[in-house]
């Protein structure tokens, strides 16, 4: 049994937002419905040539809602008992129908990027979907940070060849003088390590660099920092976007310019949030070999390192109570061959909070109201 049910609400009440490879997502911007309220939907897709007419699609053609069921509990009953619910969102199971589907594709198709349309459409064979919290609804200026590493590894498992290197720079900024070599666009001189480290002067330097490396964007692709206005992903080419967002952050911030108004406002919610301090810890004590450690414990075990097994629901639970119990006396220093699993796991999870995003709402960090706001003229 579903919590809520999409098909009871028309496809007018939702908005494309965006999509990748895999899946497409779509807003719920319709009259207030409880269970639908800011929130947003992933679908599924299809290339065109697999998409049936909806009239065909009966139940032997359907998929199973295993992997939408997975991905709420494992929400549920793992990443939930690691961080504090009130920094996550909201997941729930919807159920869907073709019809309902088909609907929603042609309501879409004109706001999809047309090599998209040409390429795929919405999946009719998915019966269920995945509803969360829409973290951008709304009005006002939403941050999207993607801090990632939060740590230097401990050298005891590390290489004559890496320790130092691993020692001296962090994950992100190797990463990004990798990319950097290879001629592709990076956020210049930003270190997750001062973002994370508490101290308001590295804090604001790394705002600094990750302002101008999106304004001087000429692809809109650096993924370190989005920005959100008005529920739609702002572009530094879009004159009439950076034109909204400057008097939107001028006029919620004693800052006469738009840089120091994003790091004056960014600062503030950092300051009054423990979040950062939780993904660090997290990303350290469920990385406490790094990967050469791991590869060296996996190959004294004649264990393979990776496997092409999924892991289930059940095998997550209980590595969640074994991170939170006995794995707390386990010596990293000198690593059991017997617990090769748990570390496996352990690492798998770490990657997870490693390149997750944090969402700042500035307009839910104010809780006051602003001095000025003129939105443009289009």
């Amino acid at each position: 049994m579903f919590p809520t049910d999409s098909p009871s609400t028309d496809p007018s009440d939702w908005t494309y937002v965006a999509e990748g490879g895999e899946s497409l997502v779509i807003a719920y911007t319709g009259p207030p419905r409880p269970g639908f309220d800011r929130t947003v939907l992933r679908l599924k897709k299809a290339k065109r040539q697999d998409i049936l007419l909806p009239e065909l699609v009966g139940p032997a053609n359907l998929d199973r809602p295993h992997d939408d069921t997975f991905t709420v509990r494992y929400q549920h009953d793992v990443i939930e008992r690691l961080l504090p619910i009130t920094v996550l969102p909201r997941y729930s199971t919807v159920r869907l129908t073709p019809e309902w589907l088909a609907s929603i594709d042609n309501a879409v198709t004109l706001k999809r990027p047309q090599n998209r349309v040409e390429l795929d459409a919405i999946s009719l064979k998915q019966s269920s979907g995945v509803l969360v919290t829409n973290l951008v609804a709304g009005t006002g200026v939403v941050v999207e940070v993607k801090p990632k590493w939060g740590f230097l590894p401990s050298p005891t498992h590390l290489s004559d060849e890496t320790r130092d290197k691993k020692r001296s720079h962090c994950r992100l900024c190797m990463h990004t003088q990798y990319k950097r070599n290879r001629g592709e666009t990076v956020a210049e001189a930003f270190c997750p390590l001062d973002l994370y480290s508490g101290d308001p002067a590295r804090i604001r330097d790394a705002l600094v660099r990750l302002w101008t490396t999106w304004v001087n964007s000429t692809d809109n692709a650096i993924h370190n920092l989005r920005i959100f206005f008005d529920g739609e992903t702002a572009d530094a080419r879009d004159a009439c976007s950076v034109d909204g967002i400057t008097q939107w952050l001028t006029s919620h911030s004693s800052a006469t310019t738009a840089e120091d108004a994003f790091i004056e406002l960014v600062t503030e919610r950092l300051a009054n949030s423990k979040v950062l301090n939780v993904l660090s810890h997290l990303q350290r004590t469920l990385d406490p070999l790094d990967i050469e450690g791991l590869s060296k414990l996996a190959s004294q075990t004649n264990q393979p390192l990776s496997s092409r097994e999924e892991v289930t629901l059940d095998e997550w639970l209980a590595f969640t109570r074994e991170h939170q119990d006995s794995a707390r006396d386990y010596d990293h220093s000198n690593p059991d061959g017997a617990n090769l699993k748990y570390y496996k796991l352990a690492y798998q999870l770490s990657a997870s909070f490693k390149d997750c995003s944090i969402m700042i709402n500035l307009d839910d960090a104010l809780g006051r109201q602003p001095r000025r706001h003129h939105r443009p003229r289009s």
